[in-house]
């Protein structure tokens, strides 16, 4: 089982990602210490009868409602009451893991002002595996992701549904097995788990990390496809693309580089004069390969300097206090400012979906170069001869599905951020959509992993049609792995469940040994 030690201070993509199990958690003293000397702040604050947006006034447009402060613990009992109007269906348990992760590494940075007692149910319901039952839509990703963490809220205090241990009950239930008595919010709390940006940043935290696998992938698969057609491997050489010093697209033609044998082959002389009459002279090579393979390194290459910039953004969220109001203990101050609003998430997702898209069209395209014989030398469908001669077919349906599958990508990949629209009688009058477009990017990268299960298999036929005996050691490696999971095609026959069980292998990770 993973283990994690939260600080507020370094949680990763990477950490978010491994919650795909259950885990351990635990908070540093040093945090803890923070969260008492805010909680502390907050107290002192109440007692001078401050107005504390969010605990002694309304919510939102009613801010200008005083409440009185001993009604401070009724008004968040108030807000996540209200809030439970999320719909759609629930967030898998793994991504209910990574958005618990994300709220509770918020708050114990401190600014939060938050009880400990709230901070041990957190880590309580992530050590037993009780997750709250957390509906997909409703939020317009600020004032933070109101309603889907008021389903953690309510939880937290034995209301609304969880899953604990994978069995769906009453989040009453639940407690009363765990043997721990219901939370009942104090000032400010309910607000400090719900105005914040964890929904959007854990969704976009879990994709990074799988795009960081997927680009990886889709170089190697470039590079096969390279390999097969007969491509000149100069056209990744390092000299080549110092020339134009991208870091995305160096670091991916170095990767094909090295993937590809070099070639024994000297330059390619031109047919003498002699040869040169009224009609064409037609070599017999070509010199350079469609953009498709020649191209590779400079549509691989925008999506991972894109995925470079993302992850610092995500990592900064991940580490953020992003809720209202937040508390200074060291200089006794509080700062009523607008930190859930997730403008880098929304932009990081609405620009890694367009990236996407182009390097889905990529594999689309190569896709179909290898399945036609007239551009790749090998035969049609990647099916040999002697089994097309029977009746059969290959991969000529694969290569649709690819196809569909770039489209839905491509579709995806408009925009969110510019949707936003006004709510909460215009106080919330311009809003980030983070969440949305994070659901989006999600649905994204789901489609383009099964997209690169497919092109596994197209390289796979392709080696089997190529002759693996010729292939370099790198693709001999690739071929193998994929094998593991798909045997050789010699008659017509379903592939769908070897493309899913290649998808499945991807998300982990684990198609390629380190």
């Amino acid at each position: 089982m993973n283990t994690l030690e939260l600080n507020g201070h370094d949680l990763t993509c990477g950490d978010v990602a491994s919650c795909s199990v259950p885990l351990q958690v635990s908070v540093e003293k040093t945090a803890r210490e923070r969260c008492r000397q805010s909680r502390y702040l907050l107290e002192q604050m109440m007692q001078r009868r401050r107005v504390l947006y969010g605990i002694t006034t309304g919510f939102g447009d009613s801010v200008d409602t005083a409440v009185d402060p001993d009604a401070a613990a009724q008004l968040q009992q108030n807000l996540v009451q209200y809030h439970g109007i999320g719909t759609g269906p629930p967030f898998s348990p793994a991504e209910t893991r990574a958005i618990l992760i994300v709220r509770l590494n918020a708050l114990v940075r401190g600014a939060s002002a938050v009880r400990e007692e709230l901070i041990d149910q957190l880590i309580l319901f992530l050590n037993e595996d009780c997750l709250p039952l957390i509906p997909e839509q409703g939020s317009v990703g600020a004032s933070g992701d109101l309603t889907p963490l008021s389903y953690v809220a309510a939880a937290l205090c034995g209301e609304r549904e969880v899953l604990l241990r994978g069995a769906r009950m009453q989040a009453s239930s639940a407690l009363s097995k765990l043997g721990v008595p219901p939370l009942t919010l104090a000032a400010k709390e309910g607000l400090a788990i719900m105005n914040g940006t964890s929904v959007m940043t854990a969704l976009a935290a879990r994709s990074i990390h799988a795009l960081e696998i997927c680009i990886d992938l889709a170089t190697m698969l470039s590079a096969a496809a390279a390999e097969l057609t007969g491509s000149d491997p100069e056209a990744f050489a390092p000299a080549v693309h110092a020339m134009k010093p991208h870091s995305g697209q160096g670091e991916t033609a170095d990767l094909m580089y090295r993937f590809i044998p070099t070639s024994p082959e000297g330059n390619p002389v031109l047919p003498g004069p002699d040869s040169f009459s009224d009609a064409p002279v037609t070599l017999p090579y070509r010199i350079q390969a469609p953009y498709s393979i020649r191209c590779a390194p400079h549509v691989i290459g925008p999506a991972r300097d894109v995925l470079a910039v993302c992850r610092q953004w995500i990592t900064v969220e991940l580490n953020s206090s992003n809720d209202n109001p937040l508390f200074d203990a060291e200089q006794e101050a509080v700062y009523f400012a607008g930190h859930f609003y997730g403008g880098q998430v929304v932009i990081a997702a609405d620009t890694l979906r367009n990236a996407l898209a182009t390097v889905g069209e990529l594999i689309d395209k190569q896709c179909l170069l290898l399945l036609d014989s007239r551009r790749s030398g090998l035969p049609s469908n990647l099916l040999a001869d002697e089994y097309r001669a029977s009746g059969n077919h290959g991969l000529k349906a694969l290569g649709i599905t690819v196809s569909a599958l770039a489209a839905e990508i491509a579709h995806l990949s408009a925009p969110v951020a510019p949707h936003t629209r006004p709510t909460e009688s215009m106080n919330q009058d311009i809003v980030s959509m983070g969440t949305i477009a994070a659901r989006r990017l999600r649905e994204s990268v789901d489609l383009f992993v099964r997209q690169l299960a497919m092109q596994c298999l197209v390289i796979a036929a392709g080696c089997d049609c190529y002759g693996i005996d010729r292939a370099g050691p790198s693709l001999r490696r690739l071929y193998d792995a994929i094998r593991c999971y798909s045997e050789p095609l010699s008659h017509d026959r379903p592939l769908d469940e070897d493309a899913a069980a290649l998808a499945e292998v991807i998300r982990t990770g684990s198609l390629l040994p380190d």
